[in-house]
């Protein structure tokens, strides 16, 4: 939803205006799916392809399926899931017109804080807090997969989004050129 507002806040969009088409639709197709979902199949614990995988060891059961104790939460990870949560909440706080940070612009004028701006500052302290606040091994970040996995697409995306650029700012006139005449 937050990316909504990020993409719709330009064409005058709120928050608000969202909302009242996301959360509806939102509810509704989560209880089609959750009643459809429930009728279909059997439960685990009666289900013998299921029975008979596990005894082979072809697959593990979830954990904390019989209660077990090394799968439950911990303090950190509860603490890090309501920052996280706290981050959401000033972001989506953000996405009303009225509660929009203000900041100095050129020339002094006062003006809202670009929604995808402040949504890239807020998520990035979030992550920082969370990593200060829960006890994150700082030689742990960089290990991690998701980390690798979002760095790779980052510059994967701001390579191509600079190439495109150099290729238009170094070509534009002859693009522009040539599809204007292909229209024409």
């Amino acid at each position: 939803m937050m990316a909504m507002v990020g993409l719709l806040s330009p064409a005058g969009f709120t928050l608000g205006h969202i909302i009242l088409i996301v959360l509806p639709a939102s509810i509704v197709a989560i209880l089609i799916g959750a009643f459809t979902m429930n009728r279909i199949g059997k439960e685990l614990e009666d289900d013998p392809e299921f029975r008979r995988r596990c005894a082979q060891g072809l697959i593990l059961p979830p954990p904390n399926a019989l209660g077990d104790p090394a799968a439950a939460a911990t303090k950190e990870g509860k603490r890090s899931a309501l920052i996280f949560a706290f981050g959401i909440a000033d972001i989506m706080a953000s996405g009303f017109t009225g509660w929009k940070p203000i900041v100095v612009v050129g020339g002094g004028a006062m003006q809202p804080l670009d929604t995808t701006l402040f949504i890239q500052m807020v998520m990035l302290a979030t992550a920082a807090l969370i990593g200060a606040a829960c006890g994150v091994p700082a030689s742990d970040i960089p290990k991690s997969p998701l980390l690798r996995l979002g760095l790779s697409a980052i510059v994967m995306l701001f390579g191509v989004a600079w190439m495109a650029n150099t290729l238009l700012a170094a070509h534009g006139d002859l693009i522009e050129k040539t599809l204007t005449e292909g229209v024409h």
